[in-house]
Parts: structure tokens; C-alpha cells; sequence
């Protein structure tokens, strides 16, 4: 490994860097956010200088042209050629990734999901997976600094969770948790296992290979086994119940995560507590040493090596013109971010009716209250409801009404800024929502579903362990010979 770090030494780039996350932190953003009661926009949250912004933007751009196969018609029946511009364009947009997944177990119908991209390439991902039969194993993952640690949990994470499952099948909350700790474990063990490998490793494989660990990612996993739903989550991302009273109608969100930022008490105190004597700059301007928003997450490595690696790190990636490869400012007591999850346990019963699985480009948008009514509007056929109401996927149906529901203008302009502008406006965009089969309740689910439907993946534990390898990660078996 000597001659990666001597080459490191001599390949400085001349290139100026993009400012870090600490140089130049970045508000949290709340973009545009709908109102359930009008389909609005609430101008006041988002402030009328950022809206006339996002509109006079999106007006001048062009729109572009979608190849892809897309459903012909919107869900009240309007062909695609009979559609104006706009319409066009929106509809290609939010369905050009929508897919309808078939149900997995006693209670799970099925599950539908979309993204919308705002960074190029997309830092979202998601996966639906099962586990025999019985099981749904979901995971919606909020890459930031890079897209590469999102795009490996949506390849591994799910057989993480299944190895443990398997393992300790009557304790899936312990499953869960072992599965976030050992995979960021993993992550961070990358750096001493390159330099076990000596001289077998070239530079820019050593630096493909880190990358996972270098980018960071929030996210939520949900296994629902049965009439059980357990969730685990490290950062933004939320998982929200839909639920009916049967006697009144009304609809409940029931929210099963709490986001891990500065907005949240206990996370605050937690931080403050475990950097005692750096009260002041452990959370500074609402983030982690000033840079990174999310208290949670996978990767972030910056955030949670210690300061001999960083130093290495800074060797390996001299060369590299990526911005976040240096230790924050006023870095003494590492780690600073964990992802150790927060977990939940959810019975189910006859009142719940689907759950929404989404990354914080929609919750930045749009309160639990209000992605509750729209998917509530969608399956009761409230097609004259407060929203819009033209999409048969539910996941695309949540984000056109989280852009601007009605206006079909609106959405258009926000939807076809291009990045990197875009990420003034809006954030990538993932939304599942898995809809629960009916037990003792009359059918209330999604009716508008396509006929296609796609057959969740299954999780494969023999896959389930990331190794380090001279030509870069691999991944194995987890388990003992004699578990597989």
C-alpha cells in the first residue's frame, strides 16, 4: 500500500475544490409545501421570493422528450395524445419510474413506488425485497455527498436484514438493529482492510472502494411479517401509517419515526451529551460541526473516522477532486454520527390501511397529515377531492401533489429545472406505499392499480457480508456453512 499513498503525493489536482459542507453549510430547506385543506401552495412556508423563483425558472426551460414506456392514459382515462404539454410532461416524469409490486404474506396487497430525480445522477434509492413467503423487506435509502452509499445498501442492506432475520427470527427488532450496526461496521472497516491487502491495491480502486463509506445516506427499513410491521431508521427518512376509524371516516397518520436532527430535542441533548465540553460546535447552525444535517446516517465517514485514518484518507484521495474527503472543523472527540438506528414495533389491525415509506425530498414538502389524506383520497376514489387525481400508481399520485397537486403548470415548472438548479427548488424524491389486505374491514386498497405488477426480489443471505478484495468490494455469505 506504500506506492498508493506515494502516488497519492504526486497526483494533486490544480483543480479548485467545491466548497465542503462545513465551509459552506446550507439551510435546511422546506421548499413548497401543499395544504390538504385547499391543494394549495403555502406560500408562506416557502416564501414568495423562492416560489416566483422556482416558476420563472422552470417557465424557461424546455421541456424534454421521454422514450420510456409510460401508462397511456392518466387514471381518468385521457390519452397521452390528447394531453398539452404540461400534462405530458408530468405525467412522463412522475411515472417514468413507477412500479406496482405484488404483495408478499397474509396482510400485504400490494406495494407501489416511484422516485423523481433533482441531483444528476440521483442520490435516492429503494428496494423491495421478501424473505420466504411471509415477509416484506423494504428499505428507502437518502444518499447525500455522492450517490455510491445509497446505491450499495439498495444492493445489500435487505440481505444484512435477512441473514439476521434468519439467525435470530424471534427478535426482529434486535435483527434490525444488528443489521444497521454491523453494516456501517463494515463500512468503516474498509480503510484497514485495503491496507491489509499491501501493494494488491491500485489507487483508484482503493478510492472506488472507500467511496461507499466516504458519501453518506439516511434511511428507513421496515419488515412487516404478518399483522407486525417493525421499522428501524437513521435520519430523515420516515415511515407514516394510514389509518381509518370505521365509525367516522376520519384518517389517522400514525407516525413511526422521529427524524434525527437538530429539530429534535433528544437528539440534540443526546449529541450534547456525548461531547461534553463541545456544547458550542458539536451542533452548530443546526448541524453536526456545522456541515452535515442528519445526527444519523450510514457512511459519512468524515463524521466518524478516527484521526490517524483521516490523515491517511487525505493521503489516498490527494488526487481526488472530490470535496468531502478532510476532517470537519473542530473534530476532537470522533465519532460524532452514528448509525445506530431508533426502532418501532406496529401491530396491525382492521383501521390500517397502507404505509408510506419516503426520503425527506418529500417530508420537507408535506406534513404526515397531508401524504395520509392524499393516498386516503386515492383509494376511496375521491376523484373531485381536495387533490389531483390522475395517476394510477399511488407512489407517482403523492409526488405530483407534493409539487403542486391541481396546478398542473406549477408542477411542470418545478419538474423540469434542471439539476444542478433544481436542488434550489426540490430534492430527490423516493415514495413506497405498501397497501395491508383487508381482514375484518370491507376492501378499501388501491383500485386503480395496473394489471402489471412486479414480483418483490428475494433477499439472499448467501449475499450478505461486504468484503474487501484487491479488485474491489465483493459480497458473501455472512452465515456459517451450515446455515446456508
Amino acid at each position: 500500500m506504500n506506492h498508493l499513498l506515494a502516488r497519492a503525493g504526486t497526483l494533486r489536482s490544480a483543480a479548485v475544490r467545491a466548497a465542503s459542507a462545513a465551509a459552506t453549510p446550507i439551510p435546511r430547506r422546506t421548499y413548497v409545501a401543499g395544504a390538504a385543506a385547499s391543494a394549495a401552495i403555502n406560500v408562506a412556508r416557502v416564501g414568495k421570493v423562492l416560489l416566483a423563483g422556482a416558476i420563472t425558472a422552470g417557465a424557461a426551460m424546455a421541456y424534454e422528450t421521454y422514450t420510456g414506456a409510460i401508462p397511456e392514459k392518466s387514471l381518468l382515462g385521457k390519452p397521452v395524445a390528447e394531453m398539452s404539454e404540461a400534462e405530458r410532461f408530468v405525467h412522463t416524469t412522475v411515472n417514468a419510474h413507477a412500479r406496482v409490486w405484488s404483495g408478499v404474506g397474509a396482510r400485504v396487497s400490494e406495494a407501489h413506488s416511484t422516485y423523481v430525480a433533482s441531483n444528476d445522477p440521483v442520490e435516492d434509492r429503494h428496494v423491495v425485497a421478501r424473505l420466504g413467503d411471509d415477509k416484506l423487506v423494504l428499505g428507502v435509502y437518502d444518499g447525500h455527498a455522492g450517490w455510491q452509499c445509497s446505491d450499495l445498501l439498495s444492493k445489500v442492506f435487505h440481505n444484512y436484514v435477512a441473514r439476521h432475520l434468519v439467525t435470530d427470527p424471534d427478535r426482529p427488532l434486535d435483527a434490525l438493529t444488528k443489521a444497521f450496526d454491523e453494516y456501517d461496521a463494515d463500512l468503516m472497516a474498509i480503510p484497514d482492510k485495503i491496507k491489509a491487502l499491501g501493494d494488491g491495491v491500485s489507487l483508484e480502486m482503493a478510492q472506488a472502494m472507500l467511496m461507499p463509506a466516504m458519501a453518506g445516506s439516511v434511511m428507513v427499513s421496515s419488515v412487516v411479517d404478518g399483522d407486525k410491521v417493525y421499522v428501524a431508521h437513521a435520519g430523515d427518512c420516515r415511515a407514516v401509517i394510514g389509518r381509518r376509524d370505521a365509525r367516522t371516516g376520519a384518517w389517522t397518520a400514525v407516525e413511526l419515526t422521529r427524524d434525527h436532527d437538530a429539530e429534535n430535542p433528544g437528539e440534540l441533548a443526546r449529541m450534547r451529551a456525548e461531547h461534553p465540553g463541545e456544547e458550542s460546535t458539536v451542533v452548530a447552525r443546526g448541524r453536526v460541526l456545522g456541515g452535515l444535517q442528519p445526527f444519523r446516517s450510514m457512511g459519512d465517514a468524515r463524521y466518524k473516522w478516527p484521526h490517524a485514518t483521516q490523515d491517511w484518507i487525505g493521503r489516498v484521495f490527494a488526487s481526488s477532486q472530490y470535496p468531502y474527503k478532510r476532517m470537519p472543523r473542530n473534530y476532537l472527540t470522533p465519532p460524532y454520527v452514528t448509525a445506530h438506528p431508533e426502532v418501532a414495533e406496529y401491530a396491525l389491525d382492521d383501521a390500517d390501511h397502507f404505509m408510506v415509506l419516503a426520503t425527506d425530498g418529500l417530508w420537507e414538502r408535506m406534513t404526515n397529515d397531508q401524504v395520509v389524506d392524499m393516498v386516503a383520497e386515492y383509494v376511496a376514489r375521491k376523484e373531485k377531492g381536495q387533490w389531483a387525481h390522475e395517476d394510477a400508481n399511488a407512489a407517482a399520485h403523492v409526488v405530483r401533489n407534493a409539487f403542486g397537486a391541481r396546478d398542473t403548470e406549477l408542477v411542470a415548472s418545478l419538474l423540469k429545472i434542471p439539476a444542478p438548479l433544481s436542488r434550489r427548488y426540490r430534492d430527490d424524491i423516493t415514495v413506497t406505499v405498501v397497501f395491508f389486505k383487508p381482514a375484518n374491514r370491507d376492501t378499501l386498497g388501491p383500485q386503480f392499480a395496473p394489471e402489471t405488477k412486479v414480483a418483490p426480489e428475494p433477499a439472499d443471505v448467501a449475499r450478505s457480508k461486504l468484503v474487501v478484495t484487491k479488485d474491489g468490494l465483493d459480497v458473501r455469505s455472512g452465515l456459517p456453512a451450515a446455515k446456508l
